[in-house]
């Protein structure tokens, strides 16, 4: 048995092997209860050779690596539990600084921005890794999905060749009031991130949409979830050398 690992997967194709011949239904039925008794559902059976054989390619590479794990290998977090920082996570986030943001006037900071509609348009937005692959433990093999406020803001060299551009560790004083370590990681440090928990930043970014109704949890952030927001931009004003305003 296996499970997707990387993308969502919400087709309905059954495959049936006896002595050497396969039996293949496409169709809306889950393989449930409900899905095959209690529901109308409908489903047919492919019966063309040619489509047989194209359906049985696909279903050989959804079982591939690319796509799937053994179930035994995998971590599972069930969809109905709520989606919360994890406990070292929760702790980081609750240890936070905070200032008064009325004390900084931004009106004379040289700024940077960051549009993120063209980040969250992209097929691996570092925006969802929630729905990316899990880690996994070299050891066990066991796969560990990514937590819901887990992400990254990818930059473009254009944005890295600007002189206010932080390289390494900078300290981020957010518009609403919290001191968050942050730090640019990775080739020519593309990737902004909260400094060691990931998810810190996505709290903050992710907790904005949320809280504006924009952004529902297990839901992925899109173009439309920042037009309903009403603001997809990211702007980083310098206060000095390594320290940064952070407002969206």
């Amino acid at each position: 048995m296996f499970v997707a690992n990387g993308r969502r997967y919400h087709g309905k194709v059954y495959q049936f092997d006896k002595n050497g011949s396969s039996n293949l239904y496409v169709g809306s039925s889950n393989f449930s209860l409900s899905g095959t008794k209690a529901n109308i559902e409908c489903t047919v059976s492919i019966t063309d050779i040619a489509q047989k054989s194209n359906l049985k390619k696909f279903l050989n590479d959804l079982y591939s690596p690319n796509y799937s794990i053994p179930i035994n290998k995998a971590k599972i977090t069930p969809k109905y539990k709520p989606t919360k920082l994890t406990k070292h996570a929760q702790t980081k986030w609750d240890s936070l600084s905070k200032y008064n943001p009325k004390s900084i006037n931004t009106s004379k900071l040289p700024k940077f921005e960051i549009p993120l509609t063209r980040i969250a348009d992209k097929e691996k937005s570092n925006l969802n890794i929630y729905f990316g692959k899990g880690r996994e433990n070299k050891a066990t093999g066991i796969v560990t999905p990514r937590n819901w406020y887990e992400i990254e803001v990818i930059t473009n060299k254009e944005l890295q060749q600007q002189s206010l551009y932080p390289f390494g560790d900078f300290t981020a004083y957010t518009d609403d009031g919290y001191i968050i370590p942050m730090s640019t990681q990775g080739d020519y440090h593309k990737n902004i991130r909260s400094k060691k928990s990931l998810p810190i930043f996505g709290r903050w970014l992710k907790g904005k949409l949320e809280a504006s109704g924009a952004l529902e949890k297990l839901e992925p952030v899109t173009a439309k979830t920042f037009e309903e927001y009403g603001n997809d931009t990211l702007r980083f004003y310098e206060i000095e050398p390594g320290k940064f305003y952070m407002e969206f």
